[in-house]
């Protein structure tokens, strides 16, 4: 995995030399909502607010098995189905997406990480504002490598941007206080290289980046520098 990992949605449409790539976030079932996605996406100071809820083609389209795949489990029996289809595509690393706010994205259990585990390289989204003790919780289960984190939830919807820097960083220089040994993708607001380097600072050994292709300019002087 590379240092810089580019996230979703941008990640599903754009490839760059040197930058890994999370792709999806996939479900065991298409979910529509392209309208969705036009109609709540709203730019604020700093960040973007969104209701979209995971609209994805579903995991029997997934075009990409050799990037690392972002899933999600919304119901019961749905693991076992995107489990089924990842091992045929020939997937070798995973995301599991537990932080989606605009979805009832399920609760995964000790069962679940044992075979993820037992097949691919498994990194877990946490919600934004999770604590450590939610981190070592799934630690405690085998998982080795957290990103950190995504949207937050509010009134107006799923808020991404600089809103998120402050409360990452702070869960990002516990874990690292806590246990070294745990890996951490760094994402949220991640513009230009300065804030790129608080998260390297705090501790993040990879960094997530979506919305800074929007800015051409600082997001290759980020590919340039990292």
């Amino acid at each position: 995995m590379n240092r810089l990992i580019l996230s979703p949605p941008f990640s599903n449409i754009f490839k760059f030399k040197g930058v890994s790539r999370i792709v999806g976030t996939y479900t065991a079932s298409r979910r529509r909502g392209l309208w969705r996605v036009l109609t709540t996406l709203r730019k604020t100071k700093g960040g973007w607010y969104n209701r979209a809820g995971l609209r994805n083609p579903g995991i029997d389209r997934l075009r990409h098995p050799k990037d690392i795949v972002s899933i999600s489990v919304l119901k019961t029996g749905d693991w076992e189905y995107l489990h089924d289809k990842m091992l045929l595509k020939g997937v070798n690393s995973i995301e599991l997406n537990i932080s989606c706010p605009n979805a009832n994205v399920s609760k995964l259990n000790k069962k679940i990480f044992s075979e993820a585990l037992e097949n691919y390289e498994v990194i877990v989204k946490m919600p934004h504002g999770s604590s450590y003790e939610d981190v070592a919780r799934y630690h405690d289960y085998g998982v080795t490598m957290f990103h950190v984190s995504n949207t937050k939830l509010t009134d107006k919807g799923a808020l991404s941007g600089v809103d998120l820097i402050e409360t990452n960083l702070r869960l990002i220089q516990t874990i690292k206080e806590k246990n070294e040994k745990i890996k951490i993708i760094g994402g949220g607001g991640i513009y230009d290289l300065s804030t790129l380097q608080r998260y390297e600072k705090a501790g993040s050994d990879h960094f997530s980046l979506s919305t800074a292709i929007l800015n051409p300019i600082k997001f290759y002087k980020i590919l340039k520098n990292t």
